[in-house]
């Protein structure tokens, strides 16, 4: 019986141990939530939950901001000489870079955000490359305003002037969504494995690399 007893004993002994892995995060997981938590430096859970809420009120309410000055500032405006332009790419207009700007910028932001936390360079090399072209496009109004002399230069001018805006804010709103999401993983990560404190994983205290060694005092012979 004795044998019997030792191999119940290592089987449930093995099966805990099992579980025990199971219930542990991955090292790429645990790697990728202390690069967020020494990045974005949450005191505790509670704060770590009101940057979430933060940063999505702000994302959200500069994104509503944004779809209000597109809607005013070239919507409504239609055919006015403030809108018409057109791109040594043929077939591309002011009013398509006013869609196209914001909606690749933010692609990009979430590529150079992905390729930041996991450590590849494959998407940074493609975000790079998107906002290049898009920063092309943004000024490409103003410098062909300026290179011809029978056009007014205010419309080029204003028309810059939006795309700038546009694809300056929508970059902004995409950090703010990034960071929101990044969090929210982390404080779901913590969930799921609440044996383990995620945010202590931050190093803001480093631990002494040298500690003095107190001197050693012989005794008197």
């Amino acid at each position: 019986m004795g044998a019997v007893d030792d191999a119940v004993e290592s089987s449930e002994g093995s099966s805990s141990a099992e579980e025990e892995e199971v219930s542990m995060p991955s090292p790429h997981q645990l790697e990728i939530a202390e690069n967020i938590l020494n990045r974005l430096n949450p005191k505790d859970r509670h704060d770590l939950g009101q940057m979430i809420h933060h940063r999505s009120l702000i994302c959200g309410s500069i994104a509503a901001g944004l779809g209000i000055f597109w809607w005013l500032s070239i919507q409504r405006i239609g055919d006015d000489p403030m809108n018409q332009s057109e791109s040594l790419v043929k077939g591309v207009t002011f009013m398509t870079l006013s869609y196209m700007v914001p909606v690749v910028v933010f692609f990009a932001s979430i590529l150079n955000a992905a390729s930041r936390e996991k450590g590849q360079p494959g998407p940074a090399l493609i975000a790079g490359a998107m906002f290049l072209i898009m920063g092309f496009f943004s000024f490409e109004p103003l410098v062909m305003g300026l290179l011809d002399t029978d056009t007014d230069v205010m419309n080029p001018f204003w028309q810059t002037s939006r795309l700038v805006i546009l694809g300056v804010g929508f970059f902004f709103v995409a950090k703010l969504f990034i960071e929101a999401f990044l969090l929210n993983w982390v404080m779901r990560l913590e969930e799921a494995y609440s044996e383990i404190e995620i945010l202590a994983l931050t190093s803001d205290v480093e631990p002494d690399s040298n500690p003095e060694v107190e001197p050693i005092e012989e005794a008197d012979a």
